[in-house]
């Protein structure tokens, strides 16, 4: 008597959490139907030209490392043979 009582139990149990997760499923994808075909489309008209896009700030660079040299020596430098910009 026990085991049919448990089965039932269980069957219940699972037909249930079957109602939850199918329910789940669908409002999950109606929600998502709904909100495509709410969707405003903005449309343009291309055309030839140049962008001209500037773009301007102040500030501070501050260095991620910073290194003390030392040398033994000392000298005038003569030539620097780095431009700016360049790595």
């Amino acid at each position: 008597m026990m085991k049919r009582k448990r089965f039932w139990m269980i069957s219940i149990l699972v037909v249930i959490v079957a109602a939850v997760a199918g329910y789940a499923y669908y409002a999950n994808n109606t929600a998502v139907a709904a909100d495509e075909s709410e969707m405003e489309v903005q449309t343009a008209v291309a055309r030839l030209g140049e962008i001209v896009v500037s773009a301007t700030g102040a500030g501070a660079v501050i260095p991620a490392t910073e290194i003390e040299l030392s040398f033994t020596t000392g000298g005038v430098l003569e030539d620097l043979l780095v431009t700016v910009g360049r790595n």
